[in-house]
């Protein structure tokens, strides 16, 4: 990830970049037992000019061009037709349209595409005898999906099936991002090759896909997400599951591999679950509910007028600016998402907005949403009491922290790799084996996130494992002489 950021010049977002970085290798994981696709998909959301797309083209820039498919439109049948000589046209690829736009007339055939699998087409052509004859085009998968957009909301059966995460703004973002601009025409910036990093990593990644099958050892009830809250709670918790999933195949090196009746599978851990529980928690917060802090910030200005003048026929869209300290194109940008989807302002005569009836902050407050999904000190001691029943004298590798406190912008001497982490407590407390349970305030579809949990005490660090390369001039070594990292 760091040598992806480093070649396309990406400031900060590492976050982000985790996100991108498995939802773009989740391609290549075999599907599941049921056919299912494993990996997982991301709705990308953030204003113009943001950066969405050049995130997305920096995790692109060191992967093997088989690996993935950009494109910016397309027609609604275009991937059948490249399908029709080579059904595996897009199999074990990650795609990602320029914009959602681009992707407005595919809607019906990413649907099965990302839940199935697999998607056709049924048609009518001329035969050679100049008869109509029925032809199908199949496309085969597994594939995932990126799709950055500016839209609050997508066709919402295909947004369902997919993460939803926000690049949100901070302070000095503009200049740091306009400095890192001007940085591009320093004359040792024009002379930098990444060539050689780039083949160390194209190599090091086609390596790993020997084995695309990852499994975890893990049988209990309550290991699920628990919240009858979210109607799309069990695709919400697949994808999850798909975060996880990638992270062990990336780190397979340091995972054990089992010979199945199917082939050799990656045994994945507790820690690649606590990888992606806090990729999750740090960036898709909306996949639950569907509110940004930009709608929040409107939805209390709106409230707080309210209470400053009791009767009232609604506010100007300048007026409530004022109040949320945004400027007032940006509410009138999501009056339509908060009104038609949201449904928690009204319009009002004159052209003005006010909250519907009985509306107040607990609506659209960030509580806890990740009440439901088990917490990684859970699944930890579920883990170890499954492994102490199973072995006379227990034991267990050294856990450690996802990235915490580390400097994950580190780079080995002579290594392409993704970072560190540290190495965490061997004893963790536990509060209970319970899967929480609560209420959530919910929209339409989908959220923000917050998670009780405290990470553990780190006492040192050392390089974790992961995908990389390593070079020494032009010269690759092999992958198995490489140091490996983790993202």
């Amino acid at each position: 990830m760091e040598d992806a950021a480093r070649i396309q010049g990406v400031v900060g977002e590492r976050e982000s970049l985790r996100l991108l970085t498995l939802n773009a290798l989740g391609a290549q994981l075999e599907p599941l037992p049921n056919g299912r696709p494993a990996g997982t998909n991301v709705v990308l959301t953030a204003e113009a000019g943001r950066g969405k797309n050049y995130l997305a083209d920096a995790v692109a820039a060191p992967l093997p061009e088989e690996f993935y498919r950009a494109f910016e439109s397309a027609s609604s049948k275009s991937l059948y037709y490249r399908a029709e000589r080579d059904p595996t046209v897009v199999k074990h690829r990650w795609i990602y349209p320029n914009e959602a736009e681009a992707t407005d007339q595919l809607v019906e055939m990413f649907r099965p595409l990302i839940s199935g699998g697999s998607a056709s087409h049924l048609t009518v052509n001329k035969d050679g005898d100049g008869r109509n004859a029925a032809q199908e085009f199949r496309v085969e998968g597994p594939v995932t999906l990126t799709i950055p957009t500016v839209r609050n909301k997508l066709d919402t059966q295909l947004q369902t099936r997919m993460l939803v995460s926000e690049l949100l703004s901070y302070e000095g973002r503009v200049a740091a991002h306009s400095r890192a601009f001007s940085k591009l025409l320093l004359p040792e910036q024009a002379g930098e090759d990444h060539t050689p990093r780039i083949r160390a990593w194209q190599a090091a990644l086609r390596n790993l896909t020997n084995v695309r099958r990852v499994v975890f050892d893990l049988d209990r009830k309550e290991f699920c997400f628990d919240s009858d809250q979210v109607s799309h709670g069990a695709r919400l918790w697949g994808n999850l599951l798909g975060l996880m999933l990638t992270h062990a195949w990336l780190e397979q090196r340091n995972r054990q591999i089992v010979e199945l009746s199917s082939g050799r599978a990656i045994v994945a851990t507790p820690e690649d679950y606590e990888a992606a529980y806090l990729i999750f928690k740090a960036t898709c917060e909306r996949s639950i509910v569907n509110l940004s802090d930009t709608h929040r910030k409107i939805l209390d200005a709106v409230f707080g007028l309210n209470q400053e003048s009791k009767f009232t026929d609604g506010f100007s869209l300048r007026r409530i600016a004022e109040k949320a300290g945004v400027h007032h194109s940006t509410v009138a940008e999501h009056k339509t998402y908060l009104t038609k989807s949201a449904k928690l302002l009204r319009e009002v005569e004159g052209g003005g907005v006010d909250l519907v009836a009985d509306a107040e902050p607990s609506w659209w407050q960030k509580d806890d949403l990740l009440v439901g999904f088990p917490r990684p000190e859970q699944v930890w001691r579920w883990w170890e009491g499954k492994n102490s029943r199973c072995n006379a004298e227990p034991s267990r590798q050294a856990r450690h922290s996802y990235y915490k406190d580390s400097n994950p912008l580190s780079y080995p001497q002579n290594s392409v790799g993704l970072g560190t982490r540290q190495q965490a407590d061997a004893a963790r407390q536990v509060a209970g084996d319970e899967v929480s349970g609560g209420q959530i305030p919910l929209s339409d579809e989908i959220p923000d996130s917050e998670n009780p949990t405290n990470k553990p005490t780190s006492n040192g660090h050392r390089p974790v494992s992961g995908v990389s390369g390593a070079f020494e001039d032009d010269r690759q070594k092999t992958f198995d002489e490489r140091e490996v990292f983790t993202i």
